[in-house]
């Protein structure tokens, strides 16, 4: 969240930022409430991540339904799990009572019972391989219907699956949704900057270096049609960079 604002008001000019965030920042919503800014530029997409809910495996929720007049944890304040979880709810028109929690104090208080779910992004977490060691935890699916009312509420997502054995004793698929992070510069970077950064990034080299500090950046790489459904033009700069590659 931090990043995008200040990409929008010129305090940075490269950042990687949520797609959530990026749409709310170009349309004036959300944390850009009333203040759109049309600074971001897509670079490329650096990776995906999944958002869903959990609970333990005996609280009798199995469906995002059930979670109506629970205590659910979105996420820590002010970060993007919280936004989506937030999101996912008003979007279902599910009632909970929501809290704010660090991910390893929202973990903690899901393994002792205190709350019923949480939400979170990104997997695996690693609070949650935590509790799964020592509690039977259940990854809530959500239905095909409820995925496409998420969708078409936040062109910032898609439909997903995180794998099966992603979480002990999570032995299937389950469906959930995903956003994407990208790497983003401000419309004021000259396009000949960001060309040769592209160049570098993309190089053998350059995907060897960054996969070695982070593996997330092993999956860099170009989606048009979610750029496109986002609505954030690309930097000119990274324009001619993709269409060099075609």
């Amino acid at each position: 969240m931090l990043n995008t604002r200040r990409l929008a008001s010129g305090e940075a000019d490269l950042t990687m930022a949520y797609s959530t965030h990026l749409w709310e920042c170009w349309n004036g919503e959300g944390i850009m409430k009333g203040r759109p800014s049309d600074n971001p530029r897509i670079m490329f997409e650096i990776y995906k991540s999944d958002h869903y809910f959990v609970t333990l495996a005996n609280s009798g929720i199995k469906s995002m339904k059930d979670l109506e007049g629970k205590r659910v944890v979105l996420g820590p304040p002010g970060s993007g799990s919280s936004d989506n979880s937030r999101f996912t709810l008003r979007t279902l028109g599910i009632n909970a009572i929501e809290s704010e929690l660090s991910f390893d104090e929202a973990a903690q208080a899901l393994g002792e019972g205190k709350v019923h779910a949480m939400g979170m992004s990104g997997s695996p977490a690693a609070g949650l391989v935590e509790v799964a060691a020592t509690r039977n935890i259940y990854i809530i699916p959500f239905t095909d219907e409820e995925l496409d009312k998420i969708v078409a509420a936040g062109p910032f997502f898609s439909k997903g699956v995180m794998p099966a054995n992603t979480y002990q004793g999570q032995t299937k698929d389950v469906p959930v949704f995903m956003f994407t992070v990208y790497q983003v510069a401000s419309k004021n970077v000259p396009a000949d900057d960001v060309y040769e950064m592209m160049k570098v990034c993309f190089s053998p080299e350059g995907k060897e270096y960054l996969g070695a500090v982070h593996p997330y950046w092993k999956s860099m790489k170009n989606d048009p049609e979610l750029v496109k459904a986002l609505g954030i033009p690309y930097h000119p700069g990274a324009e001619r960079f993709w269409r060099e590659q075609k």
